[in-house]
This record gives structure tokens, C-alpha cells and sequence, in this order.
């Protein structure tokens, strides 16, 4: 079975990438694929990570910002649970196909957004929260 990992580093700047040249990404480039991609507007981490699991514009995925307007309660709601996501992700196409996927991340929030379930935090996801900062720590830093 063919493994494709997908890899989004929030927040950098690609001139990070000039200033130090990290082995990974590098080999990425070289032997693999790598692409810097531009963010869609707002610049924030919701919008832009459910724009690239859905593979759609904010217009169409329903995610628009990290926070939506309530006239009900006259405050802003943080947009944190799946029910606001209007497009498919590739977590559920890949679920209605029998096929596993993976999501390692060090924000919470992405954890409830893209699945429909509260995720508990675990020993498996503390493993991979503690493996990602790992590898940010040594791309950004050279540890």
C-alpha cells in the first residue's frame, strides 16, 4: 500500500527556509514533493487547515474565520467542532474508502474541528503531540 504523508507548517514564514537549510525539507524537495503554497485570507490557522483537508475555498468548506458572530448570545463563538465544517475532508474521504489515516498535530483545536467527537486527551496522542514538537524543535532550532 502506497503511504503519502501530508505535512503543513503553520505559521512560518518562507524565509525561514532561506536562513536555514533544514535536511528534511530538503531531501523533501529533492526527492519527494514539496511545495510552498500561498494562505487563503483570513491568515488563520482554521481556516487554512480545513482549506487544505477539504481541498476548498473557505466559501465552500463554511470555516471562514476562527470565530463566528452569534446574534444569539450577541458574542463571538470559537469555531471548534466539526458541525461548521460544510465540505468533506480527507479524513472522511478516506474513512468511507476503508482507509486509514493519521492526524499528529500539537493544537487541540484542530483535534475537535476536523473530527466529530471531543478527542480526549491520551497516551497516543500525547506521544505524537510530544513527537511533533520534537521535530519542529529540530527543523526550527537544529537539535
Amino acid at each position: 500500500m502506497k503511504k503519502i504523508i501530508a505535512i503543513c507548517i503553520d505559521g512560518w514564514d518562507t524565509e525561514y527556509l532561506d536562513y536555514r537549510k533544514m535536511d528534511f525539507i530538503e531531501n523533501n524537495k529533492e526527492n519527494g514533493f514539496a511545495k510552498i503554497v500561498n494562505s487563503m485570507m483570513p491568515s488563520v490557522t482554521n481556516v487554512n487547515n480545513i482549506s487544505i483537508l477539504t481541498g476548498q475555498y473557505p466559501s465552500k468548506h463554511g470555516i471562514c474565520s476562527n470565530y463566528n458572530y452569534s446574534m444569539k448570545t450577541n458574542q463571538g463563538v470559537y469555531l471548534e467542532e466539526n458541525k461548521y465544517i460544510q465540505s468533506e475532508t480527507i479524513f472522511d474521504i478516506y474513512s468511507k474508502n476503508n482507509l486509514t489515516t493519521l492526524l499528529a498535530t500539537s493544537k487541540n483545536k484542530l483535534k475537535t474541528l476536523v473530527f466529530q467527537q471531543k478527542i480526549h486527551q491520551s497516551k497516543i496522542s500525547l506521544i505524537l503531540e510530544f513527537l511533533l514538537v520534537f521535530i519542529q524543535l529540530k527543523l526550527i532550532h537544529g537539535l
